[in-house]
């Protein structure tokens, strides 16, 4: 190609990704805009791009772009609740990553973006409830992420990656009820994470990635009835994630992930009899949620684990018999529950806790037929 070509493929290359990083920053606010609209301009972009591709013989740049142009319309039909389009166009961008791995297999950052669709393919599966699916996905997506540690073992970016990626595959097979094969994968990806914290003391994400894996570990084991080993398991989760949260006052993130790992903790020391030590981390799990979900009104999952946490300390009272504070646990968990209900009167999680408050309030009196109704093995 003539160096003048050259210079304006380099100039129309450039204006493409310039384009395309506006585009990107336009969709990321599409809540509240009809499917349709914003169908109709992606899909004039993406029939330019379409011609582009076509006029330019297949460039690699530019099937680079195209590619990229695909992964975020997923994205943005993810937001948009179109799970269907969202895989649709993931599944083109992922073909075509594919298909420039194969022709340039040395390009390690082609290899990345192939691994970046899978994973997006693979949590777009699970929204549409295709779990088999999303666990091959998954594993591929793995197994760029190992090659590419393996070609280049200091670089770590891609042990990280790789770590990710088995929390994902980990959690499918919880929800697929495998929890021999979760528990080895959850290792894996703790191995990776503490490896790399060691190297960092100092790196708050990995910090946090080994609080995380070792609250999955922790959960794994508690459901497979090794309660040692679980409890072991979580208070290094709660020593790893205090350290994270120590170094980041401010991340939302590290604190939602250290109240969850204290309130699981609560609920295995109260399973073993252990209700001072359950009830101490339950409370200080709730204060955190409290705070969270005053920062964030919007936000419905740290309600939904503060009322149902609020229910589990009610009980735990109850059982040791200060049941003026556990009627006061159960007042403040359906007042959440209420105004959690009145915005979706569909959630099940919300209807459970509704049956649970009246229950709890008609059997102050029965302390026994408390602690029978409410088993701790729930997450």
């Amino acid at each position: 190609m003539p160096a003048r070509a050259e210079r304006n493929f380099a100039a129309a290359k450039s204006t493409i990704d310039t384009v395309l990083i506006d585009l990107a920053q336009g969709l990321k606010d599409v809540e509240g805009v009809r499917t349709e609209t914003v169908q109709r301009i992606l899909e004039r972009a993406k029939g330019a791009m379409g011609q582009l591709v076509a006029r330019t013989e297949n460039d690699p740049e530019v099937l680079d772009s195209q590619a990229s142009m695909l992964y975020l319309f997923s994205e943005t039909y993810l937001r948009l609740g179109d799970s269907q389009l969202a895989a649709e166009y993931v599944q083109q961008s992922v073909s075509i990553a594919r298909e420039l791995v194969v022709k340039y297999p040395a390009t390690t950052v082609r290899k990345r973006n192939h691994s970046a669709a899978l994973e997006l393919l693979g949590q777009i599966l699970i929204a549409r409830g295709d779990l088999n699916g999303a666990l091959v996905v998954f594993r591929d997506g793995l197994e760029i992420q190992r090659r590419l540690s393996t070609q280049d073992p200091d670089n770590t970016e891609w042990r990280w990656l790789s770590s990710l990626i088995l929390d994902k595959i980990g959690r499918v097979l919880m929800n697929q009820g495998n929890l021999s094969a979760a528990l080895a994968a959850y290792r894996e990806s703790l191995n990776i994470a503490h490896d790399l914290s060691t190297k960092d003391p100092s790196n708050v994400t990995w910090l946090a990635g080994v609080s995380n894996e070792l609250n999955e570990v922790g959960w794994v084991l508690t459901l497979q009835g090794n309660v040692a080993d679980a409890l072991t398991a979580y208070r290094e989760s709660i020593d790893f994630a205090r350290n994270a949260v120590a170094k980041d006052l401010g991340n939302t993130h590290l604190r939602l992930t250290l109240s969850t790992v204290l309130i699981r903790l609560g609920h295995t020391l109260a399973d073993q009899g252990k209700l001072n030590d359950a009830i101490a981390s339950f409370q200080e799990g709730i204060n955190l949620r409290r705070a969270l979900a005053a920062r964030d009104p919007g936000d419905t999952r740290s309600p939904v684990t503060l009322a149902t946490a609020l229910t589990q300390l009610s009980r735990a009272l109850m059982v040791q018999g200060n049941l003026e504070a556990a009627l006061a646990a159960c007042h403040e968990s359906l007042v959440i529950s209420r105004e959690l209900f009145a915005k979706d009167a569909g959630n099940m999680q919300v209807k459970v806790l509704a049956g649970a408050h009246h229950f709890i309030t008609d059997s102050l009196g029965s302390l026994s037929a408390v602690a029978e109704a409410f088993p701790f093995r729930n997450g």
